[in-house]
């Protein structure tokens, strides 16, 4: 199942009520996420590309950082304020592959999270969104970046991802993979699984 980048924006719109509940079920406050250690010196400027509801930034808030959210479901984000109440989460509505709002605060990152987005991005697109990460990126800074695996959900658009494609794609965007770690999916779906990358720029 496919769709255009707008169509899986509407779908997450339509289907936050029940995601929220989903995901609120599946965190686990007191684990470790795979990405932690990679986080750069407190405090400093974080970004999160397809941050949701705003489960990890507000993790990233609470060890000390100044995250910066970018989420192009208004709906998530709304739903999501309960959660990040009392945190400093600094929110722009943007989208890969140009990310130009981003752009436009004129800052490089550290660290940069990508959890669970890549399998929406067009397979056209994803070349143009690595540049974008390798344009935004700090330069002994670290990409996290999960892909999904498996059947999509009936009610959200996906893409068939490939851990060789990506990798290429960071390298033709300047970055080397310093992490491939496939894992299983916690919420046990069906056919489901991930691979957790990591990338930085090539010495």
């Amino acid at each position: 199942m496919s769709g255009t980048p707008a169509e899986t924006i509407a779908a997450y719109n339509k289907t936050a009520d029940a995601l929220l509940e989903q995901y609120k079920a599946m965190s686990r406050p007191n684990d470790m996420p795979w990405w932690f250690g990679f986080l750069p010196p407190i405090p400093s400027d974080v970004l999160d590309v397809g941050a949701g509801f705003g489960f990890a930034v507000v993790r990233l808030a609470k060890a000390g950082h100044r995250p910066i959210a970018v989420e192009p479901s208004q709906e998530m984000w709304r739903l999501g304020a309960e959660l990040r109440s009392g945190h400093s989460i600094q929110y722009v509505e943007d989208r890969l592959p140009d990310l130009t709002r981003v752009k436009a605060l004129a800052k490089s990152f550290p660290f940069i999270l990508c959890n669970a987005v890549w399998m929406h991005m067009p397979p056209s697109e994803r070349p143009k969104g690595m540049a974008s990460f390798a344009q935004l990126l700090a330069p002994s800074g670290v990409l996290a970046l999960s892909l999904r695996h498996g059947p999509p959900p009936p009610d959200r658009p996906m893409y068939v991802v490939d851990v060789d494609e990506t990798i290429t794609a960071a390298q033709e965007a300047g970055l080397a993979n310093i992490r491939n770690e496939p894992r299983e999916d916690t919420a046990k779906r069906p056919g489901v699984s991930w691979t957790m990358l990591a990338f930085r720029h090539k010495e």
